[in-house]
């Protein structure tokens, strides 16, 4: 089955914007580091399956062994750190958005509803990854409490249990936005689906 146009887009966007918030959100999970990376600063072989970045600048904390050296900057707390996260991933995500808003045919607030799921979605991958995913969960909730504009909601997250779907973890979530993926395969939506039903 050929996918709508809107769908291929969103599926375009997903895929960019998952790679994208991890490369400033695992430094900040792993090393409470946020790079500040442009558009020109990523790209990504999918045939190697490998990430390259480039930050313009790099954010930490007093106390971190790279303070003070040249491309960094920095910032006071913990607090500051998370708004500095927000803002560098707003920062890369706003051009690309508007650039895909037409394709996809959605207003700003699902726009960033998406930017927000990546964002959730990239920091538990990572979390999940290195055997951390209830400390990535907990990160994630305190940088995305709600009321955090532009983006959009709070994480979300829930105990899975025996839920179907939840592939295993200790946690799931329900998306913000929905990925369209349905649309190609009805019979398998995604675990974290908003179309789903709910125990």
């Amino acid at each position: 089955m050929t996918p709508r146009r809107d769908v291929a887009a969103m599926d375009v966007l997903h895929r960019y914007a998952f790679f994208a918030t991890v490369s400033m959100s695992g430094p900040w999970f792993l090393e409470r580091r946020v790079p500040w990376v442009g558009l020109d600063g990523i790209a990504y072989n999918e045939e190697s399956s490998s990430l390259a970045v480039s930050p313009a600048r790099v954010d930490c904390l007093p106390d971190d062994p790279v303070a003070g050296s040249p491309g960094t900057r920095v910032v006071a707390d913990e607090e500051r750190l998370r708004r500095e996260l927000r803002g560098a991933v707003a920062a890369h995500l706003q051009p690309v958005l508007e650039a895909f808003r037409p394709l996809m045919r959605r207003g700003p607030r699902a726009m960033w509803g998406l930017a927000t799921d990546e964002l959730v979605e990239g920091l538990w991958y990572v979390g999940r990854v290195v055997g951390e995913e209830k400390q990535a969960v907990r990160a994630a909730e305190e940088l995305l409490p709600g009321g955090t504009s532009p983006f959009v909601g709070a994480t979300g997250f829930r105990s899975c249990g025996d839920e179907e779907g939840s592939g295993g973890g200790e946690t799931t979530r329900t998306r913000i936005n929905c990925c369209l993926w349905y649309t190609v395969t009805p019979q398998k939506p995604c675990a974290t689906c908003p179309r789903r039903t709910r125990p």
